[in-house]
């Protein structure tokens, strides 16, 4: 008899597990129990297609996108399965991020293969880096343009101290020390470096963001005030700030990129150090000359950016950009008479039509570490004539 209850029981409860289960999509429309979407996704999560009867070739792909990204309690589970993988098991929930030392997180497939130096540049590769930079050099000179270029170094190559135990140089030297060292020795062309002093100025900073890939605010400063200490030796009236016109804050902040893709922003706490004006701003946002957005660019309204200070003598610049010269658009701003930024979805290229339009008398190419060899890549035949 006590055997037959107990298996009643259990019959009972499997029962109502079972339509809890199936109604908990109809509890979930009307009291909302489940994990809004997560911000911490890194992009547009599918929308729901329209049914065209005329046209249902793609809807059934379209609908399956759109259902994953959508369905009831889907965040829960990622979250859920985040803190499973992360601590229990003691392995990361996302691929691409792995965990250094301290709390700090790094980009695991882009940032920490460049930093193992796996495959460098041949003496082939770095002859053709160099004669397409002298080639620029001499075609922006001819149109009485000052032209510049600064690597943005990747925070594994400036705090290695903190990068995971199993991570190793395969090499002794980097792609970036390879044509540093190449254009000083062989080339007409010099590299704007920023990598050093920011080595240097790490014992008093904190330079990036430990769950980020970018530079904080002080970093991507100390860049500034390299890069504009060549081009003042060309333009040598130009006014430059100092960090001595901004007050430093520091705050404890959640995570950022990095702790995002792990769904862990609480679990890695950042610091975010912020400069303030002591001076009035004066460059204010100019009009754009829309120029064309190549299709794939995915951010459409950062492709072309324009600042500019009313009445101002100083020069006009023109800057190629990835996401590190985000912190430094500000600085240049206020430093530049107008300043253009286009983000020529990491190609890095001449951009003549843009060039011959805008006349600017500075070109400047800001590139991350990691994204040489896309460089490298896009450099066009002519350039090596």
């Amino acid at each position: 008899m006590r055997r037959f209850k107990n298996i009643h029981i259990k019959s009972l409860v499997l029962s109502f597990a079972f339509l809890l289960v199936i109604y908990m999509p109809f509890f979930d429309n009307v009291l909302n129990l489940s994990t809004p979407n997560l911000a911490t996704e890194n992009r547009k999560l599918a929308e729901k297609p329209d049914v065209d009867i005329t046209s249902l070739d793609y809807f059934p792909k379209e609908y399956d996108a759109y259902f994953n990204d959508h369905f009831h309690y889907r965040n829960d589970l990622i979250l859920l399965n985040s803190s499973y993988k992360f601590n229990i098991l003691g392995i990361s929930p996302f691929k691409k991020v792995a965990e250094g030392k301290e709390g700090w997180l790094f980009h695991a497939t882009e940032y920490l293969e460049d930093y193992r130096s796996k495959e460098l540049f041949s003496k082939k590769d770095l002859k053709k880096m160099a004669t397409a930079l002298e080639y620029r050099q001499k075609w922006y000179n001819d149109r009485g343009i000052k032209f510049y270029m600064a690597v943005a170094p990747n925070k594994a190559s400036i705090y290695e101290e903190y990068i995971p135990g199993f991570v190793y140089r395969v090499h002794g030297t980097s792609k970036y020390d390879q044509l540093k060292d190449y254009l000083e020795e062989s080339s007409t062309f010099n590299l704007i470096d920023v990598k050093d002093i920011i080595f240097k100025k790490k014992k008093d900073h904190l330079l990036y963001y430990k769950t980020d890939p970018h530079w904080n605010m002080l970093g991507a400063f100390m860049a500034y005030e390299e890069i504009m200490k060549t081009i003042k030796k060309d333009f040598p009236d130009i006014q430059t700030l100092t960090l001595n016109d901004y007050s430093i804050e520091y705050d404890t902040v959640e995570g950022k990129g990095l702790a995002r893709m792990l769904n862990m922003v609480s679990e890695y706490p950042d610091i975010d150090v912020v400069i303030h004006p002591r001076f009035k701003r004066r460059a204010i946002r100019g009009i754009k000359k829309n120029y064309p957005i190549p299709e794939e660019f995915y951010y459409k309204s950062e492709y072309e950016i324009v600042w500019h200070i009313p009445d101002s003598k100083q020069p006009k610049a023109m800057i190629i950009r990835d996401s590190f010269t985000n912190a430094l658009i500000r600085r240049f701003a206020e430093t530049f008479g107008q300043t253009l930024f286009i983000w020529d979805v990491w190609k890095y290229q001449l951009n003549m039509a843009i060039v011959e339009n805008e006349k600017p008398d500075i070109f400047l190419i800001i590139i991350i570490e990691k994204n040489l060899p896309m460089f490298f890549e896009n450099i066009e035949d002519f350039e090596l004539k």
